[in-house]
């Protein structure tokens, strides 16, 4: 049980001598902070940025009260600098009191961590400008990682990524000091995913070694030592939520990583706000440390699990989140995201009930109350970030895709269908204000990418739907066009991600033909109905028609024996088979039309497919079918 919070007290500043605000020393700039103090230094106010110094003894120093929530020793904002930045979720309007989400689950915002236009990382005492431990020149994989190249990779991850996952606590890497250069765990993984912006030539081998130090500690780590544990859990989620080996989405092993971060966290009962801070006292570890791993495999968790359309690894109650202290602002948007996927999982859990013809009637009703419940959430938290925008939109997009299941209301139907493409249309203009921002593209969390191809296909399988009479034609093309100009920016089409757009340039083929199944969701077993899975059945089921690898689509067509089961010309209409006789063989069924195959493209594919499948080369020879994924 957390001690009680101490009576409010007055705030009192011991004034010292203020060198530089934190932005003109990342920039190494010179700065005037100590003659402008309090207002802003003459570079911040002159680029419109919010001018912060840190208060670790070389400049004001604020004694804030626990009561609020903050820790001595947070950034300080000067005065006249508290803006905040504009939602985009504009339709978040004040509910009713009958809405069923408690507002008390989420703790309130604390004083001085309201969302700000730009976006600067904690103060620096947090983190040293190098590792706060020696880093000799190292072997891993057989590749040799100099010492300049280590310290790099670490500023950049500092400087680039932990704004946008501040999942990694201070304390980790002291905790790392004592280790074996070559066993700092978080260390490694904070490289692996620097190496997406510097250095790439070193991914492959530190993410290598990074999974080799996880599968050596895996299930006896947990009796040796909790630090150690604690650092697995930062470590896996840090690799789920970055782009770490995701190259296609058969081969994302974000999945794996999320559940072990889960897994580990369970086992060491973070998820209990009284156990985690015993085992956490007993080890001398903070309870921020803790709290911060635990809010951060959650939303990873979260996050795999609405793009899957599949029940998260562990259900999170938000109201057990209520008791905590919210130290930054950094950290409270991690927790605002948790929450929101967590209402989003709530809703699809009582969605995914509704199965019976009875019952599908009413999933507009029951859809429409578990939105407003979010919009309470939501209009609580605000503002938010554009990182939170997104997450609300990655939710929203979740339950919308619910109503498409047979069975649902004509009405309700034809609503989501035009929420959905408005929402579709929304996401790239809050990409591009995160991009506007600084943030580097690649540096993004890896669902921003997930989010760009649902979208994309979301588009167009309304397109090709019977209800593309709701939708605006030219404005859905144009806008998978932007979409698509934003995914190149978030990942190399030359690179890592040659599947990834092979998925989508397979999809803009099929919507050419016209082969697109009018259905806009037929994987009814996906919690969310998934209009994302059941199109990537069918681009699965359309590469091996048109003789292609689809989880390598680079690769030029090999020769094998679907050619044969083919038709003539590569067509899938008007085939009958030739070896089997009688009334129920093909030879006497009757022709396969084009309309038929407009309704049904993959009907006369079946047998190809099973008689493709049939054959060991294709396992042996591809050795795609990855089982650590979800599905």
């Amino acid at each position: 049980m957390m001690p009680p919070m101490p009576a409010s007290k007055t705030f009192r500043k011991d004034l010292v001598k203020v060198k530089a605000c934190i932005g003109c020393r990342r920039r190494k700039q010179g700065c005037d902070a100590a003659d402008t103090f309090p207002a802003p230094c003459s570079r911040c106010e002159k680029r419109g940025a919010v001018c912060q110094i840190d208060s670790g003894g070389r400049s004001s120093r604020v004694h804030d009260t626990p009561s609020n929530g903050t820790r001595p020793g947070t950034t300080v904002v000067l005065a006249g600098e508290m803006s905040t930045m504009s939602s985009n979720v504009t339709d978040m309007k004040a509910p009713s009191s009958s809405s069923t989400t408690n507002s008390g689950d989420l703790a309130p915002p604390t004083s001085g961590a309201t969302a700000k236009d730009d976006f600067p990382r904690p103060p620096s005492q947090q983190f040293s400008a190098d590792p706060p431990f020696p880093v000799p020149d190292v072997e891993l994989c057989g590749v040799m990682i100099p010492s300049e190249k280590q310290k790099a990779l670490y500023r950049t991850y500092i400087d680039r990524f932990h704004d946008l996952f501040p999942v990694l606590y201070p304390q980790m890497l002291t905790v790392e000091a004592n280790l074996n250069p070559k066993s700092r765990m978080v260390f490694w993984a904070m490289c692996t995913v620097a190496s997406g912006i510097v250095h790439s030539e070193l991914q492959r081998p530190l993410r290598e070694y990074v999974q080799e130090l996880l599968g050596s500690q895996f299930g006896r780590i947990i009796l040796q030592s909790t630090r150690r544990a604690l650092l697995m859990v930062v470590t896996s989620a840090m690799l789920s939520n970055f782009q770490i080996g995701s190259n296609s989405l058969q081969h994302d092993p974000g999945w794996l990583y999320s559940g072990l971060a889960v897994h580990f966290s369970l086992l060491l009962g973070l998820q209990s706000q009284n156990q985690s801070v015993e085992i956490l006292r007993i080890h001398n570890i903070s309870e921020s440390s803790g709290f911060i791993a635990w809010i951060g495999s959650v939303v990873v968790n979260y996050e795999l699990a609405l793009f899957w359309g599949i029940p998260p690894t562990v259900q999170v109650q938000v109201a057990s989140w209520r008791n905590f202290a919210l130290f930054d602002r950094f950290t409270q948007e991690l927790v605002k995201q948790a929450n929101i996927l967590c209402a989003a999982g709530k809703a699809l859990d009582a969605l995914s009930d509704l199965r019976t013809p009875a019952q599908a009637s009413s999933r507009g009703l029951v859809a429409s109350s578990h939105l407003e419940s979010l919009k309470q959430l939501v209009s609580y938290m605000d503002p938010v970030i554009e990182l939170t925008e997104l997450i609300i939109a990655y939710s929203k997009l979740a339950i919308y895709s619910c109503l498409l299941l047979p069975g649902t209301a004509e009405e309700d139907l034809r609503g989501a269908i035009r929420d959905l493409f408005i929402l579709s249309l929304q996401i790239p203009t809050t990409i591009d204000r995160l991009l506007q921002d600084g943030v580097a593209p690649k540096s993004l969390p890896v669902f921003v990418s997930r989010m760009v191809i649902t979208s994309i296909v979301t588009l167009y399988k309304l397109l090709a739907s019977p209800y593309q009479d709701a939708i605006d034609r030219d404005r859905a093309l144009k806008g998978i066009s932007i979409l698509y100009q934003q995914f190149t920016l978030l990942r190399d089409p030359n690179g890592d991600a040659t599947a990834l757009f092979g998925f989508l340039n397979g999809l803009q083929s099929m919507y050419s033909a016209n082969v697109l199944s009018p259905v806009l969701c037929s994987a009814s077993s996906r919690r969310n109905s998934s209009v994302m899975f059941s199109t990537y059945v069918e681009y699965f089921k359309w590469s091996v028609i048109q003789n292609r690898d689809p989880f390598n689509p680079s690769e030029p067509a090999r020769p094998n024996h679907v050619a044969k089961a083919m038709p003539e010309g590569g067509s899938t209409t008007a085939t009958t088979a030739t070896t089997n006789s009688g009334p129920n063989s093909k030879q006497n069924q009757p022709t396969t039309t084009a309309d038929d195959d407009r309704n049904n493209p993959f009907a006369a594919t079946d047998t190809i497919i099973e008689e493709f499948m049939k054959q060991e080369q294709f396992l042996w020879d591809w050795g795609h079918l990855d089982t650590s994924g979800p599905y």
